[in-house]
């Protein structure tokens, strides 16, 4: 019989598994409670392994948990555009956590509901939880597949993560971006222009190479990060003095990179170029309204939905408040790439050129995301098919001949409505023969036929 203690700060379970072994382990309960549904769950595997119904694991437990994670990306992702973004994800939430430590054997469906729990309290959203939550399943998946594991993937019995519906991005308008251009730092400009204009992501952006670039031709030539497809994007004329200029600051320093640092390395994932987005956008008067805040620690007095960003004295202290400009809501970097799609789409770009462009694999990316701008698109296309027919005058003759058959049929109702008519019952079959369209519209003249 197992129990569970409390030792330092860490609940502990003890129990005998499988071998008969007893096992002590650290536990990621928070509460003595889920310590004891961990243990219930040890031992009735443990049970199961003992009477032959489950495999006994491997002597070492199967490795931890970082370890067969971190096999699965060598091995699963080797040579995939995502390997070297999946392997940082995977170091940073499972390498600084109890759970990549714990061995495959001692995982429990508990211990991951609780990890995708403390990584919800962190703040991520419920796609990269997802995202985790898959990365450990194919972990145990490649652990049974080499024979470090062969129990059951305790992963399909964990919670799932409900991926909450995207927000709904918006995009900076085309009179809008020269402003937005011009308000930028002379040595920002170039980036910002070539993702303006060429619609490439920040990854792209980011290790875009001098090699990338055909100046010669007006042509960018890349692999996406992301998805791996190589693009052609087209330099438009506006985009090349700055794209040729970049180059240009590129050679100096000596770098591969388009858009390098400072020492002409590649720029860092996390560069903030959101934070100089909303700052251009703030100092071209972009913004929906401004927030103005104290900077004194011991007020802090906020004064919302103001219209302008002068500097004022906080009414409570006296000290300079500090102006925010509020951005339209949907607005960040890579709505700098729905920008580009939808300027394509608005100048009367064919859609599948656009599709080439963005490099999406379809255009079901299109469809979704730009569904409104397609209808217009389609709407400003139709109006080019024109026949040049003069349709007043190819409908006046119809127009007369419906006049004249709703004149007729007026007729006809006054006389079914006449009540008491002599020529009500003798008229009948003229009556039939009008509403069926037989002309002439006159009374039938089968009542007085000889042959009756």
């Amino acid at each position: 019989m197992g129990f569970v203690y409390m030792r330092g700060r860490k609940w502990w379970v003890s129990y005998k598994d499988g071998s008969g072994v007893l096992r002590r382990q650290s536990t990621t309960a928070t509460a003595k409670g889920a310590a004891k549904r961990l243990l219930l769950e040890l031992e009735h595997r443990a049970d199961r392994q003992a009477k032959g119904l489950e495999a006994l694991p491997a002597a070492d437990g199967g490795g931890t948990v970082l370890a067969a994670l971190e096999r699965w990306v060598e091995v699963g992702l080797k040579g995939k555009p995502s390997h070297d973004g999946i392997k940082s994800t995977v170091k940073k939430h499972f390498g600084n956590h109890p759970i990549g430590a714990m061995r495959l054997a001692d995982v429990c469906v508990t211990d991951i509901d609780d990890f995708l729990g403390i990584k919800e309290d962190q703040g991520l959203s419920s796609q990269t939880r997802a995202h985790l939550r898959a990365f450990l399943r194919a972990a145990y998946k490649e652990a049974t597949r080499t024979g470090r594991w062969l129990g059951p993937n305790p992963v399909d019995s964990a919670i799932r993560v409900k991926v909450r519906t995207e927000k709904e991005r918006d995009f900076i308008r085309a009179e809008e971006v020269p402003l937005i251009l011009g308000s930028l730092e002379p040595k920002d400009r170039p980036l910002f222009a070539v993702a303006f204009y060429c619609g490439l992501s920040k990854a792209d952006l980011l290790g875009l190479r001098v090699s990338d670039v055909d100046l010669e031709r007006g042509v960018l030539a890349r692999r996406r990060q992301k998805t791996g497809v190589e693009i052609r994007v087209p330099l438009v004329a506006g985009v090349e003095p700055f794209v040729r200029q970049a180059v240009e600051a590129a050679k100096e320093l000596s770098s591969p990179f388009v858009f390098p640092g400072p020492d002409g390395s590649r720029l860092r994932d996390d560069f903030k170029l959101a934070r100089k987005l909303r700052w251009a956008m703030e100092k071209a008067g972009l913004v929906e309204k401004w927030v103005h805040k104290c900077r004194r620690p011991s007020c802090r007095h906020v004064l919302e939905d103001l219209k302008d960003g002068t500097p004022r004295p906080c009414p409570q202290c006296g000290m300079v408040m500090w102006p925010t400009g509020v951005v339209r809501e949907g607005i960040d970097f890579h709505s700098i790439r729905h920008t580009a799609a939808s300027l394509m789409l608005m100048a009367g770009v064919p859609p599948l050129v656009v599709k080439e462009t963005m490099g999406w694999a379809s255009l079901s990316m299109l469809e979704k995301r730009y569904g409104h701008l397609l209808t217009e698109h389609l709407a400003r296309e139709a109006k080019r098919y024109d026949l040049k027919l003069d349709a007043e005058r190819l409908l006046r003759p119809l127009r007369k001949e419906q006049s004249r058959t709703i004149h007729a049929q007026s007729v006809v109702v006054s006389l079914e409505r006449a009540p008491g008519s002599p020529e009500n019952h003798s008229d009948t079959g003229g009556i039939q023969e009008r509403r069926k369209g037989f002309e002439p519209s006159t009374p039938s003249l089968g009542s007085s036929c000889s042959t009756n």
